[in-house]
């Protein structure tokens, strides 16, 4: 909106009710070059800081329970992240698995001219990188 310079992103195309870490692990895995087929999952995944202002800004914008001015007021913001972003990133396995299915589905079903299999591919090597830094899970 020009006028009061919110912004809100709505992607009714494949909603689904999905777990908060699910739907913010996607759109953290979105910033990686997967239409492409080149996504590089290493370099391209949002920064720490990167990663720290989208769920502050989340956490605030949805704030009914004052949880932002508690964590203000306490101090607990680092903590508080490290923990959200640990479970959004662990959330990156469904959202993975999720694509992936929906790529093999599409590769029988759509006539649209999209490598879906190589998608899939993609989505499950995502899977295993992610799998890898939660071994001790």
């Amino acid at each position: 909106n020009n006028d009061s310079g919110v912004v809100r992103l709505i992607d009714f195309e494949y909603a689904s009710f999905n777990r908060r870490a699910i739907d913010i692990s996607n759109t953290f895995l979105e910033h990686c070059d997967m239409n492409n087929l080149k996504a590089n999952f290493e370099t391209q995944y949002p920064t720490v800081q990167e990663q720290n202002l989208f769920l502050k800004s989340y956490i605030k914008s949805c704030d009914h329970c004052n949880l932002a001015k508690y964590l203000d007021l306490n101090l607990l913001w680092d903590d508080f992240l490290d923990v959200m972003r640990l479970e959004v990133s662990k959330h990156a396995l469904f959202s993975h698995l999720e694509w992936a299915t929906w790529s093999i589905v599409q590769s029988l079903q759509s006539d649209i001219d999209f490598d879906y299999v190589a998608y899939a591919q993609l989505r499950l090597d995502g899977f295993h990188i992610f799998k890898g830094k939660f071994s001790y899970v």
